[in-house]
C-alpha cells in the first residue's frame, strides 16, 4: 500500500522551484506559440508535400517512389 506522504512528494519538489527552473518553464511558455505557428504553417505543409511528392495521387496512398520526378524531368 502506497503511503499518502510518498504519493504526493512529487507536490513538494515542484513547489520549491528554483528560480533558474521557472525562468525556463517562463521560456518555453512564451516559446509556444512560435513552435505551434511554425508546426502549423510550415513542418505540416513540408512533410504533406512530401507524401504528395512520393504517391500516385492525392486521394491514393500508392507509393511511386522517384517515379513522378521522372515524369516531370522527362515530360514535353
Amino acid at each position: 500500500m502506497v503511503n499518502i506522504e510518498e504519493a504526493f512528494a512529487g507536490d513538494k519538489k515542484r513547489k520549491h522551484m528554483g528560480l533558474k527552473s521557472k525562468q525556463s518553464v517562463a521560456g518555453f511558455i512564451f516559446a509556444l506559440p512560435s513552435l505551434a505557428g511554425f508546426a502549423v504553417f510550415f513542418a505540416v505543409p513540408f512533410v504533406i508535400s512530401l507524401y504528395y511528392c512520393f504517391t500516385e495521387d492525392i486521394a491514393g496512398i500508392r507509393f511511386v517512389g522517384l517515379k513522378n520526378f521522372n515524369d516531370l524531368l522527362h515530360s514535353g
